[in-house]
């Protein structure tokens, strides 16, 4: 019943904070509502450890990896924005469109945090993405072969929200739509920065190629911003070790079965 709880309130979170951040004009207001709704990807893990009881493995590493992988995404965003607003004192959209044009380095490093928190393939963010979404898919599979977890106690109303097969394919419908309003608030904050011109400021942006940064501001970015893609592209060797570190301390259940997370299911579902 807890778990359903916890579960649900991760879900709403998850929706509602991007829903906020796709309609925010402002820059540190959306990687806050952002941030708002990656706290519901975590909440819906420790959720779905609850529900999946001796079978929460994924639940208990996509949580702790989550955890992990939106503290490092957010360092990069949040001082991208630390950087814009340092520059121009100003965070509205409107206002600092264009600030990023002739900036590759501060490019390239709102790509690797934009990418990891998007979960696309190759980025740290899709790792953690792919083990939540899948216990959301195996519960269902468990549901559907008649195998459902035991309710523990569960009052008598909760049951058919615990065993109808059709609510959780909904609430993974959810996760996916939730996940696809991530991709969109972050691309809304890329043609802002990096394609869009300022109508009256653009050549004063671009002077400011040189000197936007200070070096010790550009290692501390860049050095965030390069951790990102390595996670993501050797999950087995980093992401993996440590889930296995942490998931003592959420007292999972075995190890669970291996993820492939570049096999044609997982990458579909990023899709």
């Amino acid at each position: 019943a807890w778990g359903l709880l916890i579960f649900s309130i991760g879900l709403f979170t998850m929706f509602g904070g991007a829903l906020l951040a796709v309609c925010s004009v402002d820059f540190k207001r959306t990687l806050a509502c952002s941030s708002m709704s990656q706290i519901g990807f975590i909440l819906l893990g420790i959720g779905m450890q609850g529900i999946l009881g001796e079978e929460n493995a994924l639940a208990v590493r996509g949580t702790l990896l989550h955890m992990v992988n939106h503290s490092l995404i957010k360092l990069v965003l949040f001082m991208i924005a630390g950087v814009v607003v340092m520059n121009l004192h100003k965070l509205n959209l409107n206002e600092i469109q264009g600030f990023g044009k002739k900036k590759p380095l501060l490019h390239v490093c709102f790509l690797a945090g934009a990418l990891g928190i998007s979960g696309i393939p190759f980025f740290n963010g899709y790792v953690s993405k792919t083990l939540l979404h899948e216990s959301i898919v195996e519960y269902v599979h468990l549901l559907n072969a008649g195998g459902a977890i035991e309710a523990g106690g569960a009052p008598a109303a909760l049951l058919p929200a615990l065993t109808d097969p059709s609510l959780w394919k909904g609430a993974e419908w959810v996760f996916l739509f939730t996940g696809g309003m991530t991709v969109a608030y972050m691309v809304k904050l890329f043609v802002a920065l990096f394609v869009e011109k300022h109508p009256t400021r653009q050549a004063e942006f671009d002077k400011l190629s040189s000197h936007y940064m200070t070096p010790l501001s550009t290692a501390a970015l860049v050095g965030a911003a390069a951790v990102l893609p390595v996670l993501g592209m050797i999950p087995h060797l980093t992401m993996d070790r440590l889930g296995d570190m942490g998931q003592g301390f959420f007292h999972a259940e075995g190890h669970g079965h291996v993820i492939q997370y570049f096999s044609f299911v997982n990458l579909k579902g990023g899709l």
